[in-house]
Parts: C-alpha cells; sequence; structure tokens
C-alpha cells in the first residue's frame, strides 16, 4: 500500500550492494510528468495502462541487480498481476512490504504528493488485500514421534534449523519443549519472532484432567509465548475434558494464548471447544447439525455431494441433506426449528416463498428481494429463545467475485444486467456495490425491466428496451442476443461478460461476446433452461 514506507527497499538494496529504484520517480523521469499531474491531465485508467508499460519496461530491464519499489496499486491491473506472478515464477522474488492499516491511513492524511484516493482509504486497502499474499510463517521442526517427519534423534540438525528460521525473521517459531535445554538458549534470541511453545502426545496416555498435561503446561508456559499442547482423544468425553482444562487455563492471571488440539476420529470437534479467553462456561461446541438445500429437487440434487466432501476434508462435524418439499409447508418449517439445525441453501422456486420464516434479512437480502441462505444464529438468552434465523442472499458475492478476478472497479464504467428475476436483481446489487455509475437493464417484458428498476433508485439503472438477436444469416448462434456497440458506448478498456450458466461451458451469449473482444466469465449453478424457469415462477 501506499503509504508503507519504501526506505526498506532502500535499505535492502544498501545491504546486498543492489540499486534501489523507485518506480514512480522512473514513470515521472521517463514520462516527463509527475504522478499526480498524470492523473489529473488523462485520469487514473491511461495511468494505470502506462505504470504497466513501465513494469514490463523494468522487468525486462532491470530484472536482476535491483531493488524496483512497485505503487500498490499495481495490483488493480489484472496483466499487471500476471507479469509479476512470471517474475516471481521464473526471475526473482516479489515482497509484500505491510504495515499497520491505520498507521498508513494516518500517514497519508497528511501526505500530498501523490494524488488523492477518490475513495476512502480503507476501502481501497480492502479491495486490494485479496491480490497481496501477507501471511504470518509459522517455522516448526517436528520429528516422527511428535507427529511429523523429521528423524527422532536428530536434535542437534532439528536446533539448527530453527536457528535458521529466527534468522529468517519469521512470524511465529514452533518449538517442541521436549528438547533439551539449548531450547532456552533459542528462545533467549528470538528477537520479533513470536514462540509457540508445544506439547504433542499422541499416545492418548495423556489426560487433560491429568498431571502430566498440567505440568507441560506450566513448562510451555515459562518458555513461549503461545502454548499449544497436542493430544488425542480416545472418546468424545475427551473433548470436554480439554474444554475444562482450557477454560481453567485462561483463568489464571497472566495466561498465554492457549491452543488445545485432540487428534484422532474421536478428536474432530475438538477445534469447536475452545475456552472463551474470560473463561466463561459458553461452549463453542458443534454437533452433527444437518445443513439442507431448499428448492426444486433437480436444482439440488448435486449439491449435498460437494458440501459432505468439503465437510469431510476439513474434518468438521457437519453432514448435508437433501429436503425435498413441494412448497413452504411445514415440512420445512420444523426442519429449520430443528434444535441442531446448522444452515440451508435455498434455490427456485422457494428464494421469495421462504422470506416469511426469518425473524429478519441482512442488507442484501433485502436490497435483492431474495433469500439464497438460511443462518440460525445465537442471540442471548435475554431474547428470548437463544436463537433467530437470518435470511442473506450471496449470489451478489459471486457475479461481483466473477467481474473483480478480472477488472479493476475502477476500469468499470458501465454494466449490462439481462433478465428480471432473482439473479438479474443480484446483478444489479453487485455492480451497485462496485460503485458503477450507469447499469443498463434489459428484459423481454419492458414493464418488469421498469418495475426492477425502481427497485434500485440510487443505482443508476437505465432500461434498455431493445437488444439485437442473433440471426442465422449472420451468426452461428440464432436466437441468442448479440452485443450492440451501444451498449459498449463508455467502453474504453477491456469488459467482462458473466453468463449465470455451469451448462454448456461456452454459451451463446460468451461466445458472441468473445467476438467483440470481452473477458468471459462463466459461473452460475443454473443451466438456460433453468433460468427461463427462474423468471417463469418468479
Amino acid at each position: 500500500m501506499r503509504g508503507t514506507g519504501k526506505f526498506v527497499g532502500e535499505l535492502a538494496a544498501s545491504s546486498l550492494g543492489w540499486c534501489f529504484l523507485d518506480a514512480d520517480h522512473y514513470f515521472e523521469e521517463k514520462l516527463k510528468l509527475g504522478v499526480r499531474e498524470y492523473v489529473h491531465q488523462k485520469g487514473w485508467e491511461a495511468f494505470r495502462e502506462a505504470e504497466l508499460q513501465i513494469l514490463k519496461e523494468l522487468v525486462a530491464e532491470k530484472s536482476s541487480g535491483y531493488i524496483i519499489s512497485l505503487g500498490g496499486g499495481i495490483v488493480e491491473t489484472p496483466t499487471a498481476r500476471e507479469v509479476l506472478k512470471k517474475y516471481a515464477a521464473e526471475q526473482g522474488p516479489v515482497v509484500f512490504d505491510a504495515r499497520p492499516i491505520e498507521e498508513i491511513i494516518m500517514y497519508l492524511n497528511a501526505e500530498t504528493a501523490r494524488p488523492a484516493y477518490e475513495e476512502p482509504i480503507i476501502n481501497v486497502f480492502r479491495r486490494r488485500e485479496p491480490w497481496f499474499t501477507d501471511l504470518p510463517i509459522v517455522f516448526t521442526v517436528r520429528t516422527k514421534g511428535q507427529g511429523g517427519a523429521f528423524p527422532d534423534n536428530a536434535q542437534k540438525e532439528a536446533l539448527a534449523l530453527l536457528n535458521a528460521g529466527l534468522r529468517l525473521g519469521v512470524e511465529y517459531l514452533d518449538v517442541e519443549i521436549s528438547l533439551p535445554e539449548e531450547v532456552k538458549a533459542l528462545v533467549s534470541r528470538k528477537g520479533y519472532s513470536q514462540v509457540i511453545a508445544s506439547w504433542h502426545d499422541w499416545s492418548g496416555a495423556m489426560k487433560w484432567n491429568g498431571a502430566t498435561v498440567k505440568e507441560k503446561y506450566d513448562d510451555a508456559s515459562r518458555i513461549g509465548d503461545i502454548v499449544k499442547i497436542v493430544g488425542k482423544a480416545e472418546t468424545l468425553q475427551d473433548n470436554f475434558a480439554l474444554y475444562d482444562f482450557a477454560a481453567n487455563a485462561a483463568k489464571q492471571i497472566g495466561a498465554k494464548p492457549l491452543i488445545t488440539i485432540n487428534m484422532g476420529g474421536e478428536g474432530q470437534m475438538s477445534p469447536f471447544v475452545q475456552a472463551d479467553p474470560t473463561g466463561t462456561a459458553s461452549s463453542r461446541a458443534v454437533p452433527r447439525s444437518p445443513f439442507l438445500p431448499l428448492g426444486h429437487p433437480h436444482l439440488t440434487l448435486h449439491v449435498p455431494t460437494l458440501h459432505n466432501t468439503g465437510f469431510e476434508l476439513l474434518g468438521l462435524p457437519y453432514h448435508y441433506e437433501l429436503l425435498e418439499t413441494k412448497d413452504v409447508g411445514e415440512e420445512i418449517k420444523l426442519a429449520l426449528a430443528s434444535p441442531d439445525f446448522g444452515g440451508a441453501s435455498v434455490t427456485i422456486p422457494y428464494k421469495l416463498d421462504i422470506i416469511p420464516l426469518f425473524d429478519k434479512l441482512t442488507p442484501a437480502a433485502e436490497a435483492i428481494g431474495a433469500v439464497n441462505t438460511v443462518i440460525p444464529q445465537a442471540v442471548s438468552a435475554d431474547s428470548g429463545s437463544g436463537r433467530i434465523l437470518v435470511g442473506d442472499n450471496t449470489d451478489w458475492l459471486g457475479i461481483k467475485a466473477s467481474i473483480t478476478q478480472r477488472l479493476s472497479p475502477l476500469e468499470i464504467h458501465a454494466g449490462l444486467a439481462i433478465g428480471a428475476g432473482g439473479t438479474a436483481r443480484a446483478a444489479i446489487y453487485a455492480l451497485q456495490n462496485l460503485g458503477v455509475k450507469t447499469i443498463y437493464l434489459h428484459n423481454r417484458t419492458k414493464s418488469k425491466a421498469e418495475a426492477l428498476a425502481a427497485v434500485f433508485p440510487d443505482a443508476g439503472v437505465e432500461v434498455v428496451e431493445k437488444l439485437k438477436w442473433a440471426d442465422s444469416s449472420v451468426a452461428p448462434n440464432a436466437g441468442a442476443l448479440a452485443l450492440p456497440e451501444s451498449v459498449f458506448a463508455y467502453r474504453t478498456g477491456p469488459a467482462v461478460v458473466v453468463d449465470m450458466a455451469y451448462k454448456p461451458e461456452e454459451t451463446p451469449l460468451l461466445a458472441l461476446a468473445k467476438d467483440v473482444g470481452a473477458n468471459c466469465g462463466v459461473g452460475w449453478p443454473h443451466s438456460r433452461e433453468e433460468r427461463e424457469e427462474e423468471e417463469r415462477i418468479e
């Protein structure tokens, strides 16, 4: 991010005996115009294109012997991200220089040398954050007896590796307290690294209410910044013994952060049975909760397979079950009221009919006017039953992600939504969330499009009465939508077309979009026939 502190690059270059090159300065020298003035005169889009060309030139001509400092906005351009990925894979490291966002905001509010953002700084950070890889490193050497692969008798070599981890400046150094006394000397040199003092007992002999675990906890507390104890569960009750141990440890004055895990099949629920930092009795134990797909059978048939595979791979105690009904009647109401109900996905024809069953809707579900997700949400005991049902709509997040994976929001000047059903509503909501100023809307029945536009009075929706349809004499996909040039009147760069279909892989619309050079995306679990059925129902 801008304001992170480029002097770090200068220090690195000095240490390595390399040259330091600031891409902004290189930009200004080459184009004879300051970055701020360039943006002011030509706009952000022109700046991003010029910035991309500078990046390509630097990668080609300054690929070794240099520390090159890039502006944080370089990741806004998809092609620039690909250039950096290719460089990282083939030529050298690409380093993310991080700084707490609060400090960045404080600094930038007082800085005037570069062009001001057209949105809050925190929004810029959140948009770019997924493109940065800022993952902390946990460095450990785990022996075979501790559940790893390192030889049990190679203690000298293990210590040498742990020292190497400290020299690398890793965020967390995971050290087994069963190692010899040299560990204490290792910890004394930890610098800014946090030490996780661990004890692993895979035998099943260690009991969470026994004397051994208390002894190991005390030893680890004296050595580490964080304590980690791993045992093995023989019964489900061992997980609740783990919870009691962690809850009591949290009550101690000056207690270190504690990680407790039970391995083995019976221990899969242990990550969900953790003590509250306050030591209160609120357990996060998770039962084998059922999740349900609600909707037309042929649309929900494959949903359990997808989710149950994920649950199994992650070791989560959940199960996705099919519930087929003809309407939103007593059977669905009973399922949602069940104490062990974990949640549900909703598809046609229930996205609207199910709304009266909720205690509240999320802002997205309210705006879109349809629900595709049911969330049971815990509430304080004073409010009554202790649980409410929340209706959400996540369709728009999928649409937004399909767009932002291919284009920066700064590159989007206009959008077109086709249809007037729930999916079109989600598309308009996604485009509005991206800050798109003009959203065109087309539907075969104009009155339905006008009614939908009225639902989003602040979204800049303009109803397009007619779109050109492909003719068999000029296009191979007769009966499909053609994209008239008028739709792209504001287009000066790339475009993205997202067709809400999973079959066929290349729909007629996507084929036509490619003809005008759009960046096509596929991504919605409906076929064309299913989308037509959705519109018919709604």
